[in-house]
């Protein structure tokens, strides 16, 4: 239970402070437009030594720092692109955070009566099955809580260390891009995708290098982070390769959401087990002998 709460909490504080940033950020800006006083800083030098499209938004970011009022007009067009792939993708954002609100919630009243639900489990499997039926309950039960630990436990943690670096390098709506690198990372994309273009705007907007420099490398360590706390838990306890447990979980997700992170993992690795006993091999055997190099 204490988890659900946790999970809760670092669900619904990102959001309720995302929420009262979008809605003073909206004003403050429909109250500067109005009255002449909204500016944009201008542009790092450096900015134009982004590849591919440096001297574009310089150029752009520029007339809107000289005259925001006539880069307005001048972009229209891909500012409304913008506005409404934003506001779509927040609607989204919305109904997926309300979706896994509810599930954590639904999963706390199951994990009330997890003892029960488990014996009823096993007898359920063991009159299917016998030994073997058993075996797939607690494959089951240890692939989820895998899953648990080595997908949502290790993005957790990347979103946490996202937010104490956003607040370090003085980012506004540090909790809301806290929040993306969390979903991001559940996604299995590399956290770098939301952090590196706020590097960038760090380097361009912060005046302390150091600061930037900082906040870059910590970039870095959030988006690799996986790459050492996945080894320690997932997989662990659970008779299944990493890897079957880990493709699951990312075709779950892909397919059916925040839930199929836990059902594409435990159908993959059931299946695997399944194959396993069909072929008549175990993980705990011995490998075979590999053929010399003189036999035929």
């Amino acid at each position: 239970m204490i988890f659900i709460f946790v999970s809760l909490a670092l669900i619904l504080v990102p959001t309720v402070m995302l929420t009262d940033s979008i809605i003073d950020g909206a004003n403050g800006m429909k109250d500067g437009m109005d009255a002449g006083t909204l500016t944009v800083p201008p542009p790092s030098a450096s900015v134009k030594e982004w590849p591919g499209i440096g001297e574009q938004v310089y150029q752009a970011w520029l007339h809107a720092s000289q005259n925001l009022q006539s880069a307005a007009a001048k972009y229209s067009d891909q500012l409304q692109s913008i506005a409404s792939f934003m506001a779509g993708s927040i609607a989204a954002m919305g109904g997926a955070i309300i979706q896994t609100i509810f599930s954590l919630i639904i999963a706390g009243v199951m994990m009330m009566n997890a003892l029960g639900g488990g014996r009823i489990a096993y007898a359920f499997a063991d009159r299917l099955g016998g030994e073997k039926g058993r075996e797939l309950v607690t494959i089951s039960i240890a692939t989820i809580r895998s899953v648990v630990r080595g997908v949502l436990l290790v993005a957790m943690i990347q979103g946490l260390m996202a937010a104490a670096g956003l607040v370090f390098a003085g980012v506004d709506g540090a909790g809301f891009w806290a929040l993306l690198v969390m979903i991001v990372a559940i996604i299995q994309l590399p956290p770098i995708l939301i952090l590196g273009p706020i590097a960038a705007y760090v380097f361009s907007a912060n005046d302390s290098t150091t600061v930037a420099v900082i906040f870059l490398i910590w970039s870095l360590i959030v988006s690799g982070a996986d790459g050492f706390l996945k080894p320690i838990f997932l997989g662990r306890g659970v008779a299944v390769p990493m890897l079957v447990i880990l493709i699951g979980a990312i075709g779950g997700m892909l397919t059916a959401g925040i839930i199929g992170l836990f059902i594409g993992a435990v159908i993959l690795s059931l299946g695997y087990k399944l194959v396993e006993v069909w072929l008549g091999v175990s993980r705990d055997e011995e490998e075979l002998p590999t053929e010399t190099a003189g036999e035929e």
